[in-house]
């Protein structure tokens, strides 16, 4: 950050060691807290999908778009950062990991198994 700009988050106090880490302890508390925080509800049949870029393309998924409509996507920049990112509690209907990825994310604990019973397709899923 510029001085400037903290000076303005100081609100015209002079910027000395004390007032900026006081001012940096606070954004750390507030940045620590954010997943403690209830997350925002999505309707409960609108999916959440935590994948890459360009896999956001209805083209691809037709029929499901057709079924329930196009899902919420969020998008990763690598896989150590999606792999962060859940394990610090980001919820998401489905993850795209790469798949060398799968054993590392299975290890860590942020993958869950399909539930089969909600699944119309089940003979189609490979074992």
């Amino acid at each position: 950050m510029a001085k400037d700009v903290l000076e303005r988050i100081l609100r015209g106090r002079p910027l000395n060691r004390r007032s900026l880490m006081k001012t940096m302890a606070a954004a750390g508390v507030g940045m620590a807290a954010m997943p403690l925080l209830p997350q925002a509800a999505s309707a409960a049949d609108e999916a959440l999908v935590y994948t890459w870029s360009g896999y956001n393309d209805p083209k691809l998924y037709p029929a499901y778009v057709a079924k329930h409509g196009s899902p919420t996507f969020s998008f990763l920049g690598d896989t150590q950062e999606a792999l962060n990112k859940l394990r610090a509690g980001y919820v998401c209907d489905v993850a795209h990991p790469c798949s060398d990825d799968i054993f590392r994310y299975r290890g860590a604990g942020v993958i869950k198994p399909f539930d089969l019973a909600r699944l119309t397709d089940e003979a189609d899923f490979l074992p």
